[in-house]
């Protein structure tokens, strides 16, 4: 299962992390399901979000988890070791299933003072895509999230 995970960081914000997983996404003719995780992060959130959405759709998707500075590390741990592991996460009297065909990108913030990436317990064995450089050449100039 942890070969459909990958991380994907750089060491400067601006390089394009989404636009890849976005590419990805097309590429692959997958539906893009984001989620943004960051500061007080409740991952029960985040199951009831994935709880919405049927087995037949998300096997058609990839989920995206755009990981900020988050407060608790732990309950970000707990929710992804129990996502890409075990393809499930438990929440009050509630069980959420990610099917097996469901690629999971996690994109983790750029900062200096932000170290998730040391705090990922998960990070050492998953496939990680490292950004360092931003070829211009493939900016997509009339993309609505572009500012000039």
């Amino acid at each position: 299962m942890l070969h459909e995970t990958t991380i994907v960081t750089s060491r400067l914000s601006g390089l394009s992390k989404s636009r890849f997983i976005e590419k990805e996404s097309h590429r692959l003719s997958k539906q893009l399901i984001k989620f943004l995780t960051g500061g007080d992060m409740k991952p029960d959130d985040i199951a009831h979000r994935l709880q919405i959405l049927n087995d037949e759709s998300l096997s058609r998707s990839i989920l995206h988890f755009d990981i900020e500075h988050v407060e608790n590390g732990y309950d970000l741990n707990e929710l992804l070791y129990c996502l890409t592991l075990f393809r499930t996460f438990r929440f009050g009297q509630s069980a959420v299933h990610i099917p097996a065909e469901t690629l999971i990108y996690i994109e983790l913030a750029s900062s200096p003072y932000i170290k998730m990436s040391q705090r990922l317990l998960l990070r050492q064995y998953l496939t990680l895509v490292y950004s360092n450089e931003l070829n211009w050449d493939e900016l997509d100039c009339n993309s609505t999230t572009i500012q000039f």
